[in-house]
């Protein structure tokens, strides 16, 4: 007999509940979690929870709101120029409260130290390489 895509869910749910309860919270089960629960059963672990108990600390409410903390998070993907993660944390942060003025003020701040200290730096190479 096969299984419908509930009972799947549901077995899949008491084999982990960690990651049930962070796709319950977030949506979907980060890739990190799935790498740590084919650990945990291979060595018999708990990284599985580890990393889903530090998921919670991570993005609880506390000296920086969630707002301010996904607007890191941006500034972070769009540095290393992870255009998908970009997408999932921008909808993050505007769904945490975050308006177009302070995205663009998080884009500027990514320019700023990002941007220019490598034009900066072009330059100075340019310049020694044409004579300048």
């Amino acid at each position: 007999m096969t299984e419908t895509p509930d009972e799947n869910s549901e077995r899949a749910c008491r084999k982990s509940r960690s990651k049930c309860d962070l796709e319950e919270k977030i949506g979907y089960v980060p890739l990190a979690l799935t790498g740590a629960g084919k650990i945990d059963e291979e060595v018999g672990g708990n990284l599985e929870k580890v990393i889903a108990d530090l998921y919670d600390d991570v993005w609880k409410e506390g000296a920086l709101t969630r707002k301010e903390k996904h607007l890191m998070a941006l500034a972070v993907a769009l540095v290393e120029r992870q255009e998908g993660q970009t997408h999932k944390v921008l909808e993050k942060a505007k769904r945490a409260g975050a308006s177009d003025a302070e995205i663009y003020e998080t884009l500027k701040l990514v320019l700023w130290l990002r941007g220019v200290p490598t034009f900066v730096q072009g330059e100075r190479m340019l310049a020694g390489m044409i004579g300048r």
